[in-house]
């Protein structure tokens, strides 16, 4: 029964934050939400300042399929209601653009320019 009630959280979980990443595909953003399980690369975890294999992981890409620019203050709202939403489940939040590499949130603020062009954006968490 209490893994029955563990899935059933984790799917809830996963189910709100699909609703919060509609507003990327409302923006032609592609959406992938995957597991890694305890697999995920050692280089991910260093970036995020995780430990090794002390979670199980999920976590969520986003990319803008588009031609159409997309800058940080378009879709900062959206992640930081992400951030506000996962609490002490995130892990990282990675801010990939053309011209720059990626920046990390893992749950402090990010000091992009609003200008400042963003092509993806990845989010990792604690699974349940």
């Amino acid at each position: 029964m209490k893994h029955l009630k563990k899935f059933n959280e984790n799917n809830e979980f996963k189910e709100d934050l699909k609703d919060i990443c509609l507003e990327f595909e409302d923006m032609d953003w592609s959406i992938d939400m995957a597991h890694y399980g305890k697999s995920i690369p050692s280089r991910i975890l260093k970036f995020m300042g995780a430990p090794k294999d002390e979670y199980e992981y999920d976590f969520i890409i986003a990319v803008n399929q588009t031609k159409l620019i997309t800058r940080w203050i378009d879709i900062k709202d959206i992640i930081y209601r992400i951030k506000e939403y996962m609490g002490d489940r995130l892990l990282g939040i990675g801010i990939y653009s053309d011209t720059s590499s990626a920046r990390n949130i893992n749950r402090g603020t990010l000091d992009l320019s609003d200008d400042q062009i963003v092509s993806k954006v990845t989010i990792t968490y604690k699974s349940l």
